[in-house]
């Protein structure tokens, strides 16, 4: 009997246990595995060509998508923080209503595409079972989070039936047409564009032309104030992933970027300043000087 209870006492913490570790699969299966991690802390308001407007903005309304933004500016300089809503509703029905838009040059739409794909092949590679789901249902304190898993799961059950989805696809024409924001996300999620590790080795190439082609999107949208563009640089030249190390360099763009909040970059100036002679740090801040007179003054 005493053997019993104590089995009684001890299932509530194992079912508790075992739902924080479906939740923390979760949220690190989001996680992007590509070239490099770019944090787009950004709060803008875009218009429709996701350049910076002067009103909030929606976009994705009438198909079933959002990406919103609430601009911050200091002179030329904004920063965003955006919550990206892929389209609700089944993938297929989705991919027929903004595929014609897309391939008619709407850059949004094409934005949206890849949300959608990049979700569903998350969801479908990296997430949950619906069976899964349905046995930590009835777990109050997770419920939100399963019911929005599984909807996910739900509009995304014919992703198998697109015969190409091409989520990096979508997002390069996007970029191309001067979307601000497919352009950062270009140079965050190499996963979309390049596919895995794998595909990168077989592909030497392609790789080195993203790489290029990312570096000129980010300096592009630096040179319109883009404080996230700044920090991205900064980074890359600080990890030598898709530009080649440069610590001088990197100094300079986080310098830039501190100098519209220091509070954006004092940890990464910190870390490189115990690596820069005094010299390279004159020389990276004089730089980071033009570098904001140039686009945020």
């Amino acid at each position: 009997m005493e053997l019993a209870n104590k089995r009684m006492c001890w299932a509530p913490i194992a079912a508790v246990a075992a739902i924080c570790l479906v939740i923390a699969c979760l949220t690190w299966s989001r996680r992007s595995t590509g070239l490099q991690e770019t944090e787009l802390s950004t709060h803008v308001n875009l218009d429709r060509k996701g350049q910076p407007a002067n009103s909030n903005s929606r976009l994705g309304e009438g198909q079933g998508g959002s990406v919103v933004a609430v601009e911050s500016r200091k002179g030329r300089a904004y920063f965003n923080q955006r919550s990206y809503f892929a389209p609700a509703g089944d993938v297929e029905d989705v991919a027929r209503r903004l595929t014609l838009l897309a391939e008619a040059g709407d850059a949004e739409a094409a934005f949206l595409l890849y949300l959608k794909f990049e979700e569903c092949r998350r969801a479908l590679e990296d997430g949950v079972s619906q069976a899964e789901l349905r046995l930590y249902s009835d777990a109050k304190a997770v419920q939100n989070r399963l019911n929005a898993e599984a909807r996910t799961l739900d509009g995304c059950a014919n992703y198998s039936k697109i015969k190409e989805p091409r989520a990096g696809y979508w997002l390069e024409q996007s970029a191309d047409a001067g979307y601000l924001i497919a352009q950062l996300m270009y140079a965050s999620d190499s996963r979309a564009v390049l596919g895995s590790r794998a595909d990168m080795l077989r592909s030497p190439e392609d790789t080195i032309r993203y790489r290029r082609k990312a570096i000129a999107y980010l300096e592009r949208a630096a040179n319109t104030g883009n404080v996230d563009a700044l920090i991205s640089l900064g980074k890359s030249y600080q990890s030598g992933i898709i530009a080649k190390e440069d610590l001088v360099k990197a100094y300079s763009y986080f310098y830039a970027a501190g100098m519209v909040n220091p509070n954006f970059t004092r940890n990464y100036i910190g870390r490189l300043e115990r690596k820069l002679t005094r010299e390279q740090m004159e020389q990276a801040k004089q730089r980071g000087v033009q570098i904001f007179n140039g686009c945020c003054k």
